[in-house]
């Protein structure tokens, strides 16, 4: 089995912009012979409280500005000047938060299950979330990445996806991804990990 846990931390009042920004980091992990855990990939991520913000009167815009260059293009490529998002990108829907995916680091070995990774992502906080990444982030193909229902916008390197919506990979999923009982994971793919996340925090798109 492949497990993904996310860990973050929020103040129980909210006072300030930072306040509807939590930095999340998300750990993905398949068992050993043992069943011990062990490390496969380790995503960086930011949760913006869209719904908290909106209903508190608080400007998206200020939100995602004051926190990282990163939501600040974020914020420019999903919504309008009145914090509402853009009508070309049909999100009609309510959404609730918005993750931010803005660095991976992914062991091979996820590379047949990454889809049910990047899905799980998505609705770990409920289907009414927006998720959006840089194009690159993964190593997802187009394809791949049209099939759980994620867009381009154009003129940005941004692409996204709102959870609530139905795509051929829930469709063909309805229950998640199956992971084959026999698959293992290995200690060695844990210090790979570890190695490369201590390499940098790109926070900017690189391509």
């Amino acid at each position: 089995m492949i497990y993904v846990s996310c860990e973050f931390e929020t103040p129980i009042g909210r006072s300030d912009y930072s306040d509807y920004v939590r930095s999340l980091r998300l750990d993905v992990s398949g068992c050993d012979d043992d069943g011990n855990r062990i490390l496969l990939g380790r995503i960086a991520a930011d949760q913006v409280l869209v719904g908290d913000a909106q209903a508190e009167g608080m400007p998206l815009f200020d939100v995602c500005d004051q926190d990282s260059g990163g939501l600040h293009e974020t914020y420019v490529a999903l919504f309008d000047e009145q914090g509402e998002f853009q009508p070309e990108l049909d999100i009609e829907d309510p959404a609730d938060s918005l993750i931010f995916v803005w660095r991976a680091v992914l062991h091979s070995r996820l590379r047949p299950y990454l889809q049910g990774v990047i899905e799980t992502i998505g609705t770990l906080f409920g289907n009414h979330c927006v998720l959006g990444m840089w194009h690159r982030t993964t190593d997802l193909s187009d394809t791949e990445l049209a099939t759980l229902g994620f867009r381009r916008i154009a003129g940005s390197k941004l692409i996204y996806r709102l959870s609530a919506l139905r795509s051929d990979f829930t469709d063909d999923h309805p229950c998640g991804m199956e992971v084959p009982l026999e698959f293992e994971a290995k200690k060695s793919d844990a210090a790979w990990v570890l190695a490369e996340w201590k390499k940098g925090d790109p926070r900017a798109p690189s391509r």
